[in-house]
C-alpha cells in the first residue's frame, strides 16, 4: 500500500510509513520490550516475522544509535540526533522485507 519515503540514518536504512499503509489484520502489538522512543508491532504467524517501530518520540536527544545489528555507524550527531524518525510514523527495516508481485482478482 505505499510508503512515504526511505530515511537513511545512523542505524540504516527504514521504510518510514503512515498508518494507513499497513494492513492491519496481519500485525500486532509486541509484548515484549518497547522503549520510550516507539512502540513494536510484529506480523502475525509463526517464525521471526517483520516488525514495525511506531515512533512515540524522537531521536534527536541521542546523538548515537543503539549498538545492534549490522548497519549502525557512530557519527556523534549532538544537534540533530542519529535519524530523522517522525512521531507517529511507522518503521520497518529494509533489509527485514521481501516484495513480491501480488495479483488482484
Amino acid at each position: 500500500r505505499g510508503y512515504t519515503r526511505v530515511l537513511y540514518g545512523d542505524h540504516g536504512a527504514y521504510l518510514e510509513l503512515e498508518r494507513a499503509h499497513l494492513l492491519w489484520d496481519a500485525w500486532q502489538p509486541y509484548s515484549g520490550k518497547n522503549s520510550e522512543y516507539y512502540d513494536l508491532f510484529m506480523t502475525k504467524g509463526t517464525g521471526a516475522g517483520c516488525v514495525a517501530y511506531e515512533q512515540k518520540k524522537t531521536v534527536a536527544d541521542k546523538p548515537n544509535p543503539p549498538r545492534t545489528g549490522t548497519h549502525f555507524a557512530t557519527h556523534n550527531r549532538t544537534e540533530s540526533g542519529y535519524a530523522d524518525y517522525q512521531v507517529g510514523k511507522y518503521y520497518i527495516d529494509v533489509h527485514k522485507i521481501e516484495c513480491r508481485r501480488v495479483e488482484e482478482d
